[in-house]
């Protein structure tokens, strides 16, 4: 399955009317149940380590900038919370992701007729249990905004929610297992509230080149990925 999604607003009447420029998402499946629960697997064994690991990096963090757990509502003892500080493509499990999320953006560009450009990942899980759900939330809006994504590892009948920031109009994308979404990175997203079993979702964020070498502080550039 592959999906192209445009989204356009209205073509304006006055000066101050919402611009009609598109935007895109693009979805397509990776991979099927078997490699997915060898994947959930895998994250479960990870979660409680990489939590405690990063635990006081979390912290000193959290003092300087609040930054909490990336503005999910997920708490500060979810494996969400621990996403600036290891990249899922560094373990030696999880490093095929690299090439299939590099494929994906190829594909995502190839359908829109633009060139690739060189290209760097930060990858991380989110675990989310009964009850849980990720706050609306964005992940960058300046002018080195790139893309962002996720795969879906463990899931039943749920969504993740794409808000028009201009209409508020929403689209809600079926979680499905094996499937990986590409988004705009200043797109707010959301997720439905998890009941009675797990969420387990990758997720990720591109920037270019320039937007790496401008935007990602010198102490953590060693998290990021260079995928193409």
């Amino acid at each position: 399955m592959k999906r192209l999604i445009k989204f356009i607003n209205k073509k304006p009447n006055t000066f101050f009317a919402p611009p009609e420029n598109p935007y895109f998402i693009y979805e397509e499946t990776l991979f099927d149940l078997e490699k997915s629960n060898e994947i959930k697997n895998i994250i479960l064994i990870k979660e409680k380590l990489i939590i405690e690991k990063y635990k006081k990096d979390y912290e000193s963090l959290n003092q300087k900038k609040g930054w909490k757990d990336g503005s999910t509502g997920l708490g500060d003892k979810s494996l969400t919370s621990r996403s600036p500080f290891y990249n899922l493509l560094k373990l030696q499990e999880t490093s095929f992701l690299r090439d299939k999320i590099k494929q994906t953006y190829f594909n995502f560009v190839d359908a829109l007729k633009i060139t690739p450009v060189s290209t760097y990942a930060q990858v991380w899980a989110n675990v989310m249990r009964e009850k849980e759900k990720i706050k609306i939330h964005h992940h960058q809006t300046n002018e080195n905004t790139f893309l962002g994504g996720h795969i879906c590892i463990h899931t039943n009948n749920t969504n993740t929610n794409y808000v028009n920031p201009f209409t508020k109009e929403i689209y809600s994308s079926k979680n499905e297992i094996g499937k990986i979404t590409l988004f705009p990175n200043w797109v707010e997203h959301f997720t439905d509230q998890v009941e009675n079993e797990l969420r387990i979702t990758i997720a990720f964020d591109l920037m270019t080149e320039e937007g790496f070498n401008k935007d990602v502080k010198d102490d953590i550039k060693h998290h990021w990925i260079k995928i193409s």
